[in-house]
């Protein structure tokens, strides 16, 4: 069986049972990851990949993180099925285990992140209250992540907000980006009054039609203008370590 799905299921904790089943009862003959590529004609921010699994149990998986979906890359892997695997493929005389998280398709990458496993804690076990989060997902971030402050929208509604790109192996290098924050100063989930905040209404109300499309909108169109996550300001005054 072929599928093409998101990705998440992959190394997300949700996903375990499945993977679980999956390494028990069956066989990952291809796992090809697309969320770095642009597979679909609209340009869309999603985390496909494409799962060929079959009943032979022992035979080798082959994997990929594809860069590209451009003809030639996809023939030249769908040419070598079930022959000499293509040369973005890499191959595994085993694939993970027990409902381990699929974390990398490249050999060496694997080998060394199952070696780093054995011997260190995971960041989650290693103090007492950490926490690890993707961050606040918004479902619209080129309306509510702002490179710099607003001089058009009140000061209290704009958050620093650390990026990907910010963090580097040595050291944190803030790019300055903020996060135009819906929610009110009570931190209790609920959304601002624009009374008090008519520059930051004035601002949602000129994306109102981007954000009352967003599914979370349409769920409950009172709150239109809401992230999907809730941001919870306590964390802001939180010691980070």
């Amino acid at each position: 069986m072929s599928f093409i799905c998101a990705n998440r299921f992959a190394k997300n904790l949700y996903g375990r049972g499945l993977r679980r089943l999956i390494a028990e009862d069956f066989h990952v003959r291809y796992y090809l990851n697309l969320e770095h590529a642009q597979p679909f004609v609209s340009d869309v921010s999603a985390y496909p990949c494409i799962a060929v699994i079959d009943r032979a149990q022992g035979d080798p998986t082959y994997a990929a993180d594809l860069k590209s979906v451009a003809p030639d890359v996809l023939n030249e892997i769908s040419s070598k099925a079930g022959a000499r695997p293509a040369a973005q493929l890499a191959v595994f005389p085993s694939w993970y285990s027990d409902g381990a998280p699929w974390i990398s398709t490249e050999k060496g990458s694997h080998d060394r992140l199952t070696a780093l496993a054995k011997t260190c804690a995971l960041l989650e076990e290693s103090a007492e209250e950490t926490r690890i989060g993707i961050g606040v997902a918004t479902g619209a971030d080129r309306i509510f992540v702002r490179q710099g402050l607003d001089p058009a929208i009140e000061r209290d509604c704009q958050l620093p907000l650390i990026m990907a790109v910010d963090i580097r192996p040595a050291k944190l290098s803030w790019s300055e980006h903020y996060l135009i924050n819906p929610f009110a100063a009570a931190d209790d989930g609920s959304l601002r009054d624009f009374t008090s905040h008519p520059n930051l209404a004035a601002f949602f109300e000129r994306h109102r039609p981007a954000l009352s499309e967003r599914h979370v909108a349409r769920k409950r169109t009172e709150n239109w203008y809401r992230t999907i996550d809730r941001v919870t300001l306590s964390l802001v005054k939180k010691p980070s370590w």
